[in-house]
């Protein structure tokens, strides 16, 4: 008779403990609390290891939601895993660590990247590299508590980006030693999906992003809404999305305000581990957005860009609305392979050049081709620039329906283009149904003379003389 309750005492302790750790993994919607796994919300306790148990725990399952409850909790580098979503519940606040040890390192993913001239690390706060079926979610806030890392904003006069000031990392070692250098750098883009599949953005809030916010390199089948980005106008690198050797990704309902870029679409597979990647089939629609920099970048890398589609966005500020550049820098000579993009029903104001389609450096070769811009309305006090090099033109870009107004210059600029739509230096081009009005007296002409002499085709526009406002 006392075996018999010792075995019914032992069988019920048993599933006592089985209870209390499935109570502890999920409950019954397949939810993980992050602090049923220790997370403190004190805003002060490094909560790494506890949200990341919760993580592992969650793909060990099968797959769920982990949960970030109301309050604020510190982290540093978090692993997505397969078939988990981090879900940021309203209130609730993922806070970047202020401290620098707290992120991965520059060896923590064969695809990671750093930028000694930048300033930022290959550091991040939520990393998946590899991973399908993953989700981000809100309708919390992440803060990438940029304020700590960054210093006081300077000013250039006669800057036409960064108007507000360029605030870069503070602090930064310049000496010769590598180490220092690194250890020195502020943290990297704060989101990072690398050759990942089915990923889910929706609903989340970031500001105060120490580098790009969202970083998307080498990734499929991505669907982004509902986002909303903070940053001020004068943070280093701040860039909202950055969509860079992609395919099929889709971008609509989100509000960024921030001082790099507002998006990005690149064209850099170097770092991949499949380097034949392009950036493929990027729908990018009903978004507001501004930048102190280029609001739409379009270029970057050595790669291929190709079927993108931007349409009905309100651009609130920037430095260029719409700039396609295939070569940035020394590091990509050659430049990317532009084609097949389509912006349509697009307003902006207080910009500097609407649209500026360039090879970039002296030394780019990559085509820029098959630009259509359509239902394009732009108070800009710089205008429109189409420019080639000794090697490649920009060929076949068409302008449709769309209203010009050469607004006032609010920068002090010691020169002054004379030409309003300077697009001299493409190739097959096409205004049908463009208008020009000038508020700004300075411009001497609407449209280059040496049209007269190339491949363009002028279609019942309205060019006025620049003196008769």
């Amino acid at each position: 008779m006392k075996i018999a309750k010792n075995r019914m005492g032992f069988v019920l302790l048993t599933f006592l403990m089985i209870c209390a750790v499935y109570s502890v993994e999920a409950n019954e919607s397949g939810i993980f609390d992050i602090t049923r796994y220790g997370a403190k919300v004190d805003g002060k306790t490094v909560n790494t290891e506890a949200i990341q148990k919760a993580l592992d725990a969650c793909e060990a399952r099968g797959g769920g939601i982990v949960s970030v409850p109301p309050g604020i909790f510190v982290s540093g580098t978090l692993y997505l895993k397969d078939h988990t979503e981090l879900r940021l519940e309203r209130g609730a606040v993922l806070k970047a660590s202020p401290n620098r040890k707290d992120y991965c390192s520059l060896d923590a993913y064969p695809q990671n990247g750093e930028s000694f001239h930048e300033g930022w690390s290959g550091g991040h706060l939520i990393v998946a590299v590899g991973k399908s079926d993953i989700a981000l979610s809100g309708p919390g806030l992440i803060d990438g508590s940029a304020d700590l890392f960054l210093g006081e904003p300077r000013f250039t006069e006669g800057a036409i980006g960064w108007r507000h000031g360029f605030a870069n990392t503070k602090d930064k070692y310049n000496g010769p030693e590598e180490e220092k250098i690194r250890a020195s750098l502020r943290p990297g883009q704060l989101i990072v999906f690398c050759e990942s599949r089915d990923i889910r953005i929706s609903d989340i809030s970031i500001k105060n992003s120490p580098c790009w916010c969202c970083f998307l390199h080498g990734c499929e089948d991505v669907f982004i809404s509902g986002v909303k980005i903070d940053n001020p106008p004068y943070f280093a690198n701040s860039d909202g999305i950055d969509i860079d050797s992609c395919s099929r990704v889709i971008v609509s309902d989100c509000r960024i305000l921030t001082g790099d870029d507002a998006f990005a679409v690149r064209g850099n597979p170097r770092r991949l581990t499949d380097k034949n990647r392009v950036c493929e089939h990027i729908v990018i629609n009903n978004c507001v957005v501004s930048s102190a920099s280029s609001v739409f970048r379009i270029g970057v890398g050595d790669g291929t860009i190709h079927d993108v589609l931007i349409s009905n966005i309100d651009i609130i500020e920037g430095g260029t609305g719409l700039h396609f550049q295939s070569s940035y820098s020394a590091r990509a000579p050659k430049g990317v392979n532009i084609s097949r993009v389509r912006c349509s029903n697009i307003s902006m104001r207080n910009v500097g050049w609407a649209i500026k389609i360039t090879p970039g450096t002296k030394t780019a070769t990559a085509k820029i081709e098959d630009l259509f811009f359509d239902g394009i309305y732009a108070e800009t006090f710089l205008g429109v620039n189409i420019s080639a090099n000794e090697n490649t033109a920009p060929e076949r870009i068409t302008f449709r329906n769309s209203n010009f107004v050469a607004a006032e210059n609010p920068i002090k600029m010691k020169i002054f283009p004379d030409t309003f739509l300077d697009i001299g230096g493409g190739k097959n081009t096409v205004l049908e149904n463009v208008s020009v009005r000038f508020v700004n007296p300075n411009w001497k002409k609407t449209i280059p003379d040496s049209l007269k002499d190339q491949s363009f085709r002028i279609i019942n526009c309205n060019f006025p003389d620049p003196s008769n406002k």
